[in-house]
C-alpha cells in the first residue's frame, strides 16, 4: 500500500534535507581550509602511526642465512614545517617480534625531512627521507647497533580542524656489525630489509600570527 505524504510534511523534509546538505558542505569546506594551514611555516606537526612490518632477514654468521618476519611497531613522530610543505622531524619506533623460541626488539630514531604536496583540498600527498640510528635486541643478549636509512610515502586525510589520518607506505633498510659469539667468534654483519604499511594520526598546531 503506498503511503502519500501531504505536500507541507514533503516540503518540511524537504527542507531538512537541503539544510543536512548545507551543513556537511560548510564543514567539509571548514576541514578543508583548516588543513590548509599544516602546510604554513611554523606549524608544529605531533602524533604517530601503528605499522605492520615484513622484514628480509640475513645474518653472515649463520652463513648468511635468509629468513622473512614479521612485526607490529609503534612510531612516535614531533615535527616542524621549516618552510611551506617542507618539514624537519624526528621519529621513533619500537617493535617487538617473535622468531621461533627467540624474542626481538627493534628500536630507531630517526631523522625525518619530509615535502608535504599543496593539492589545495584536504588530502595531503607527502614524501619522508629516513635516516639514523636502530638497535636490535634478542631477549638475554647484547643489543646490536648500527644505522637505518630508506623512505615513506602515503596521504595525510584531513579528518578535524587540526587533526589528520595518515596512512603510508615504508622501506627502511638496516645494517648491524654483530657481536662474535665465542672467544674465537668473528664479527659478523645483521642486516634487515623492511616493508611496511601503516595507518595514523597528526595533530598539528599553525604557528600564531603576532599581532600588529
Amino acid at each position: 500500500m503506498e503511503i502519500i505524504l501531504p505536500c507541507h510534511l514533503k516540503q518540511k523534509q524537504m527542507n531538512k534535507m537541503k539544510t543536512l546538505c548545507t551543513m556537511a558542505a560548510l564543514l567539509l569546506l571548514y576541514i578543508t581550509a583548516s588543513a590548509q594551514t599544516y602546510r604554513d611555516a611554523g606549524t608544529l606537526d605531533l602524533g604517530g602511526d601503528i605499522s605492520f612490518s615484513s622484514q628480509s632477514y640475513t645474518n653472515d654468521i649463520s652463513s648468511g642465512s635468509a629468513e622473512t618476519l614479521t612485526m607490529f611497531s609503534f612510531n612516535p613522530f614531533i615535527g616542524v614545517m621549516a618552510a611551506p610543505g617542507f618539514e624537519v622531524g624526528v621519529r621513533t619506533g619500537l617493535g617487538v617480534q617473535t622468531y621461533r623460541e627467540d624474542s626481538y626488539t627493534n628500536f630507531n630514531i630517526l631523522f625525518a625531512p619530509s615535502y608535504n604536496v599543496n593539492t589545495h583540498s584536504g588530502v595531503i600527498p607527502y614524501f619522508e627521507f629516513l635516516i639514523g640510528y636502530n638497535s636490535v635486541k634478542e631477549t638475554g643478549d647484547v643489543a646490536e647497533t648500527g644505522l637505518a636509512i630508506g623512505g615513506d610515502g602515503g596521504v595525510k586525510v584531513a579528518i578535524g580542524t587540526g587533526a589528520l589520518l595518515l596512512f603510508k607506505i615504508e622501506y627502511l633498510h638496516q645494517e648491524y656489525n654483530q657481536v662474535p659469539q665465542g672467544f674465537f667468534g668473528t664479527p659478523g654483519t645483521l642486516s634487515l630489509n623492511t616493508t611496511s604499511i601503516g595507518v595514523g594520526v597528526r595533530i598539528f598546531i599553525p604557528k600564531k600570527e603576532k599581532a600588529k
